[in-house]
């Protein structure tokens, strides 16, 4: 499944990093992620193209099944943060930035909405997907109502990111 063996590599060593036994489905979750995340890069890899070559119907599908696929990876990314979050508190803040990107994507992604901030609790809200064609990566703009911008999310940039954060303790 894994044609990346480095990849797979760096998902089980994320996963023993952040592995506690007062909660050992942690592991469980995040290894999920990493056998989720392969079918997303292979597609990536069909999606990365030169700037001038012309979009074809079956290139449009692909970037819709990675879109939803990457959408879905995010909602399980999301819940395991949350889960260290609450769960494991002394180890979290390593991850804090990335959960709040996480949690300001998955908002809109999952219930049309803003993030929850001062100002801006229930406003309609819905990310417009991005898709970088040199890489092949989908994201998303969304809106950042504590910086009160549009920023840029993409699924890729944040796995990478959590793949390399180290846990503390």
């Amino acid at each position: 499944m894994f044609e990346d063996q480095e990849r797979a590599e760096a998902w089980i060593a994320c996963g023993q990093r952040w592995f506690d036994n007062a909660d050992p489905q942690i592991v469980l979750n995040i290894q999920m992620l990493g056998y989720a995340e392969p079918p997303i890069l292979v597609l990536e890899a069909k999606l990365a193209k030169p700037l001038l070559e012309p979009a074809t119907i079956d290139q449009g599908l692909r970037l819709m099944q990675c879109s939803a696929l990457s959408i879905y990876w995010l909602f399980g990314l999301y819940e395991v943060l949350r889960t260290l979050k609450q769960r494991a508190s002394d180890r979290f803040p390593p991850l804090s930035k990335l959960f709040d990107e996480v949690e300001i994507a998955r908002m809109p992604l999952a219930k049309h909405e803003v993030k929850g901030a001062s100002g801006y609790r229930k406003r309609d809200h819905y990310p417009t997907s991005v898709w970088q064609p040199e890489t092949g990566r989908v994201g998303w703009r969304v809106f950042d109502p504590i910086g009160e911008q549009m920023i840029t999310v993409s699924r890729t940039d944040i796995a990478d990111r959590f793949l390399a954060i180290k846990a503390v303790g």
